[in-house]
């Protein structure tokens, strides 16, 4: 496995190598992390949450340092995992009809709590975009028709909405692009 600097100084050879297609990709994740109606400190949240979603190491460790940078505190980006893994191992949310069956009290608590009022370090609407971004970044049609229902309640606007799917979207594509390296380490460069 490589290290983060490997990771970065190889990716910085992927760009020497192919530099238009990895522009696109660049264009897209600036303009995702510098844009929008989202403070920094919500987006890396969000990315700290969708990271675990994607798997990618390297994103976790740089999309914590950033939250860390934009004032995030460390209960807040566990609370985001924890919602990340609540989320993402929810065979209830697949659809409605297994929303209501739960094989315990503690798992019932558990796969709920995305959705229930409880907030220890985040607010009720970061949850919400956490949850929407992770319901994209899934794929998961009823887990964001459901998290959207919870953002129309808590009045989070449209754009705010749109928002959480482009950062699922780049982060995506991002896990995809660190894989670049392992090309790279693969082919010999």
């Amino acid at each position: 496995m490589s290290t983060y600097q490997e990771v970065r100084r190889n990716l910085g050879e992927a760009l020497k190598k192919a530099p238009k297609p990895f522009r696109k990709y660049r264009n897209f994740a600036d303009e995702v992390w510098t844009g929008g109606s989202l403070d920094p400190k919500t987006k890396e949240i969000i990315a700290v949450a969708v990271t675990h979603v994607t798997k990618c190491s390297y994103c976790v460790d740089y999309h914590t340092k950033k939250a860390k940078e934009a004032g995030a505190s460390v209960e807040e980006l566990v609370e985001a995992a924890v919602l990340s893994a609540s989320i993402q191992a929810n065979p209830l949310l697949d659809d409605e009809e297994n929303s209501r069956v739960f094989s315990s009290k503690s798992a019932g608590e558990f796969f709920t709590y995305p959705i229930t009022e409880d907030c220890f370090h985040l607010d009720r609407k970061t949850k919400i975009l956490i949850g929407l971004s992770i319901s994209y970044a899934l794929n998961n049609r009823y887990s964001i028709s459901l998290f959207r229902e919870q953002a129309v309640i808590q009045s989070i606007n449209e754009e705010e909405i749109k928002e959480t799917s482009s950062i699922a979207s780049a982060l995506l594509a991002g896990a995809a692009i660190r894989h670049i390296d392992e090309v790279l380490l693969a082919y010999g460069e």
